[in-house]
C-alpha cells in the first residue's frame, strides 16, 4: 500500500512508473503464458494416457 503514496507524490519520475508498469505487464503476461503451456501440456499428457488405456499402447 505504501506504493500508492510513493507515486502520487513525485509528478517528474512519470516515466520510471510507466516502465515499470510496461514490465510488470510483460512479466505478468510471460507468466500467463508458461501456465496456458503448462496447462495444455498437463491436458496432452492425459489425453495420451487415456488413450493408452482404451487402445491398450498399440498405436
Amino acid at each position: 500500500m505504501a506504493r500508492s503514496a510513493y507515486t502520487g507524490a513525485g509528478g517528474g519520475s512519470g516515466a520510471l512508473r510507466s516502465a515499470q508498469r510496461a514490465k510488470s505487464r510483460s512479466d505478468r503476461l510471460r507468466q500467463a503464458m508458461a501456465r496456458r503451456r503448462l496447462e495444455e501440456y498437463r491436458e496432452q499428457k492425459l489425453l495420451r494416457e487415456r488413450i493408452s488405456d482404451v487402445f491398450g499402447d498399440e498405436r
